[in-house]
C-alpha cells in the first residue's frame, strides 16, 4: 500500500478510518465492534486497523486535543497505543478544528472541485476569538460556513458561538450567545418525547405524521435561536425544557407507552415533533442561503449532526432546485475520522484531484458463507 493515514474520533460515535494514497480503505464506528451503542474510545478500531496496516500519520480529531496522559510514558492513551503497535509515524491533532473537520469530510467526499459547506451541530470545539481589542467572545461551535477548494482552502467565513452567560449579539463573520441553537432546541423536544440523547432522528419521524398546530406557540424566535417562552438557556445535567413556562412543557410525561404501541401517541406529540421540523428546517434553508450569498457558489455541502436529517435535507433540494448538493452520509462525529486523516492527505500532498466517495459500503467484508452462517443463528 501508499502513503497510509489513520484518522480516530475520540468522541461520541468514535470512529477509525484509513486513509490511503487519498482513498477511503476502511471505515467503521467502534459500536459495531464493542456492541456498546455511540461507543466512543475507538481502541478496538484502532487495533484492527494498526494490527493489519503499516501507518505512516496517525491524527485525533474529537473536539479537543487534550487527553488524560499515562503514568510511564506520558502519552495519551490513543497515542499510546498507536506507538506500541505501530513503532513510527507522526501524530497530530486537529480536535480544535472540529467544524472545519466537519467540512473537510463533506468537501473532498463530495468530488467538487469547490463548494460552501455548511455545518450544522449540536456543539463542537470551545473556541475563544478576539473580534478586536475590546471585544472577545468565546463558546462551543453551532453553526459554520467554510468556502472550500483544495487542496486545504477550508476558510470560514461565519460561524456561531453559543454558551449560557452571553447575550445574543452579531458581529462581522459571528454570532454569539443563547444556548438554544437549532440542534439543541431539536434535542429538547426530542428529550420531551421521551428519547435518548442522539436520537433526534426518532423526532423526525414522528414528524411526518403531525400538522401545523396553531394553538402551539413558535419554537423558535427571530435569531433563529429557541424561545424563552419555552425553552431555558441551559441546565448542566442536559434537560433543555423549561417545564415552568409553557403549558405544553410544564409537567413531564411520567409514561411512553407510546415508544411500544404508536396508537397511544397523542396529537399533541405528532405535532410539537412536526413543529420542530418545520421551524428548523426553515431555519436551516435561510442558513443555507447566506452561505450561497456570501460565495456565490452552486455546490452546497452539508454536514453536522443535524445533516443527518434526510426530511430537511429532502426539503433543502426543493427549496434551492438549481443548487448542487451533497449531503455527507457520515455527518455525525464519526465522519470527522474521515475529514481528519483526508485533510492531512491533501495537506502533506498538495494534491488538487478530486477523490470521490462512490459508496457507503465502509468496514470489513465479509464472505457470504460467513452472512449465511450468522443469519441461520437466529431463523
Amino acid at each position: 500500500m501508499g502513503y497510509n493515514i489513520l484518522g480516530i474520533n475520540p468522541n461520541h460515535n468514535g470512529s477509525t478510518a484509513l486513509i490511503s494514497d487519498g482513498k477511503l480503505v476502511y471505515y467503521t464506528e467502534e459500536e459495531r465492534l464493542s456492541r456498546i451503542k455511540y461507543d466512543g474510545d475507538p481502541f478496538l478500531g484502532m487495533f484492527y486497523i494498526l494490527n493489519k496496516y503499516p501507518i505512516d500519520h496517525f491524527v485525533v480529531a474529537g473536539t479537543r486535543d487534550e487527553f488524560p496522559k499515562l503514568e510511564y510514558s506520558a502519552y495519551d492513551p490513543y497515542a499510546g497505543l498507536f506507538s506500541k503497535l505501530n513503532k513510527q509515524g507522526e501524530i497530530s491533532y486537529l480536535g480544535h478544528q472540529h467544524h472545519r473537520l466537519h467540512a473537510s469530510c463533506a468537501f473532498y467526499n463530495s468530488g467538487f472541485k469547490t463548494a460552501v459547506s455548511v455545518i450544522i451541530d449540536g456543539a463542537g470545539t470551545y473556541r475563544e476569538v478576539e473580534i478586536n481589542q475590546d471585544i472577545h467572545i468565546e463558546g462551543f461551535e453551532a453553526e459554520s460556513i467554510f468556502h472550500c477548494a483544495y487542496p486545504t482552502e477550508i476558510t470560514q467565513l461565519h460561524q456561531s458561538l453559543v454558551n449560557n452567560k452571553t447575550p445574543y449579539a452579531e458581529f462581522e463573520g459571528y454570532t454569539v450567545g443563547s444556548h438554544m441553537t437549532l440542534t439543541k432546541c431539536y434535542e429538547a423536544v426530542t428529550h420531551y418525547l421521551g428519547f435518548k440523547f442522539l436520537e433526534c432522528g426518532k423526532t423526525m419521524g414522528l414528524s411526518s405524521y403531525g400538522k401545523e398546530n396553531t394553538k402551539l406557540p413558535k419554537l423558535l424566535n427571530s435569531n433563529k435561536r429557541g424561545s424563552k417562552e419555552i425553552f431555558i438557556d441551559f441546565i448542566p445535567s442536559g434537560a433543555f425544557i423549561d417545564q415552568s413556562t409553557h403549558s405544553i412543557f410544564r409537567k413531564k410525561q411520567s409514561s411512553y407507552e407510546w415508544h411500544r404501541d404508536f396508537n397511544k401517541a397523542t396529537s399533541l406529540e405528532k405535532d410539537i415533533a412536526y413543529s420542530i421540523q418545520k421551524e428548523t428546517q426553515e431555519a436551516v434553508g435561510d442558513y443555507i442561503q447566506k452561505a450561497i450569498d456570501l460565495t456565490k457558489e452552486n455546490n452546497v455541502v452539508v454536514a453536522g449532526g443535524y445533516g443527518l436529517n434526510c426530511v430537511t435535507n429532502y426539503y433543502l433540494t426543493k427549496r434551492f432546485p438549481k443548487i448542487n448538493f451533497y449531503f455527507e452520509p457520515i455527518s455525525h462525529d464519526g465522519g470527522t475520522a474521515i475529514g481528519a486523516a483526508k485533510y492531512c492527505y491533501y495537506e502533506k500532498t498538495g494534491s488538487t484531484t478530486p477523490i470521490p466517495q462512490k459508496s457507503i459500503y465502509y468496514g470489513k467484508k465479509y464472505s457470504k458463507k460467513k452472512i449465511l452462517k450468522t443469519i441461520e443463528k437466529y431463523v
